[in-house]
């Protein structure tokens, strides 16, 4: 992206950000059709990062191909349909992030667009992604292992959960924020979770009925893939090796599924159940997560998110355009629990206008929104 009229490009996002309330900063990453640049609010000083989306590039490229080789990643059984597409897929992204609210969920604070380009404003993870992790380390041991396994897991049973399937499971889409937590991000391809004939994704990470080309469940091609992720991050290299897709097809169909002697038998066993070729017989991501080797580690992993504040009136509410007060009075449900959350309330640093202070932490933020549980 931004590799025609790059300077320009960059002027005008430069100018709209600013507009926006944002500096634009340095580039953090980089895919065909965007690239992500670090920006800082120019009111709270607090870093958060954009997604810039060269809308022009879709009168040139394709937005997914299907490869002869195999090494570019990504196919479509339509190329055509896709290029003239090419915004409402990050409008799915826009969609599916804004219905999601989750601790293990890339947040998106903003989106907007001027004639060249598409903005969506997200969460900021300074850890980078857990593929830069791996080449730092070559792969990951347990606990820590286990304990991202198992953020993913809870990241996409919300998914799963409210009906979307991410459709790019893989680990250069999976962040690590501030506090060293897992971040699902890159909703791209995202859609909803009926039986798909869109055809797309990262080569590696396919499962094996999107390579017949045939109607499939999107669901069950996440499991596929976010197995493919775990052992690849336990290992430091992929289960399955090949350089082209009737290769992939193969080695798939051959079982030649070779264990590292490191893999725990509890490990080992969860792969299986995730890395099944059969999709009917293939485990859930909520069956998975609720297994021992995952339950019994700290994080909590069985909270529901789903009737959580949407995360763009969460962001209205801490940049002050909406009153704490106000948003407890419409959703607290009874006289009880607006006493019980007055106690919990008043402990936190609201100002004068009963707008939330902007030092407050995400965590004093989050303990005024689950006030309407009780």
């Amino acid at each position: 992206m931004l590799r025609k009229r790059q300077d320009e490009i960059l002027d005008e996002a430069r100018k709209v950000l600013y507009k926006h309330g944002y500096f634009l900063g340095n580039p953090i990453g980089d895919g065909g059709f965007a690239t992500v640049y670090r920006v800082k609010s120019r009111q709270y000083d607090e870093d958060f990062a954009v997604k810039l989306i060269d809308l022009s590039v879709a009168d040139d490229e394709p937005l997914i191909s299907f490869p002869e080789d195999g090494v570019n990643h990504k196919i479509t059984n339509n190329i055509s349909q896709l290029n003239s597409a090419l915004p409402s897929s990050f409008e799915a992204e826009i969609n599916a992030l804004t219905n999601l609210c989750h601790p293990n969920v890339i947040k998106i604070y903003n989106h907007f667009r001027s004639d060249t380009l598409m903005y969506i404003i997200l969460e900021y993870c300074p850890g980078g992604c857990i593929k830069d992790l791996m080449e730092k380390s070559g792969y990951i041991k347990p606990p820590q292992l286990y304990e991202l396994c198992k953020e993913i897991l809870s990241a996409l049973d919300c998914c799963h959960r409210n009906g979307i399937a991410h459709r790019d499971v893989k680990p250069s889409n999976i962040l690590i924020d501030k506090y060293g937590r897992a971040k699902l991000a890159d909703f791209g391809l995202a859609q909803k979770s009926q039986l798909s004939k869109m055809f797309g994704g990262s080569l590696p990470y396919l499962a094996p009925e999107i390579l017949k080309k045939k109607p499939f469940d999107p669901i069950k091609a996440d499991v596929w893939a976010l197995g493919v992720t775990f052992f690849e991050l336990a290992a430091g290299y992929l289960p399955f090796k090949a350089d082209s897709i009737e290769q992939l097809k193969s080695e798939i169909g051959s079982n030649s599924l070779a264990i590292p002697p490191h893999f725990t038998h509890n490990f080992t066993g969860v792969l299986k159940l995730m890395l099944n070729a059969q999709p009917h017989h293939r485990s859930s991501v909520q069956a998975v997560s609720q297994l021992p080797i995952f339950s019994s580690q700290k994080t909590e992993m069985n909270r529901t998110y789903s009737n959580s504040i949407n995360p763009t009136e969460k962001q209205r509410m801490k940049m002050g355009h909406i009153s704490s007060s106000a948003y407890l009075a419409r959703n607290t449900s009874s006289r009880k629990s607006l006493l019980f959350t007055k106690k919990r309330f008043f402990s936190l640093p609201i100002n004068k206008t009963f707008a939330v202070d902007q030092e407050m932490s995400d965590g004093e933020l989050e303990t005024i929104l689950s006030c309407r549980n009780y």
